[in-house]
């Protein structure tokens, strides 16, 4: 019996793994003007990256650097101040 998934069999099993962690491929789309996104390169590292499309030469250097992208994800929900935590609250949490 196959085991069926949303999934092409005949992509690399890495990219599997990409797809299911909600990574885009960059031949199915690129992320929006001037939008800050998470890339996989082709070596597999990762890096955060600005794409801004200004020309036909930036929309073919991202796509031969990077494999793979996903939106960033949100920041954490407390901010770090010189001296103390603040909590969304903006109430000051004292260092431990």
């Amino acid at each position: 019996m196959k085991n069926e998934t949303s999934l092409n069999h005949q992509t690399p099993p890495i990219a599997n793994v990409l797809l299911a962690a909600g990574w885009i491929p960059v031949t199915k789309k690129l992320p929006e003007n001037f939008q800050s996104v998470l890339c996989h390169t082709h070596v597999g590292n990762m890096v955060v990256q600005s794409y801004s499309l200004h020309t036909e030469q930036d929309y073919k250097w991202f796509k031969e650097r990077f494999t793979h992208w996903m939106e960033l994800p949100l920041p954490p929900a407390c901010s770090y101040q010189k001296g103390g935590i603040l909590n969304t609250n903006n109430n000051r949490k004292d260092e431990r």
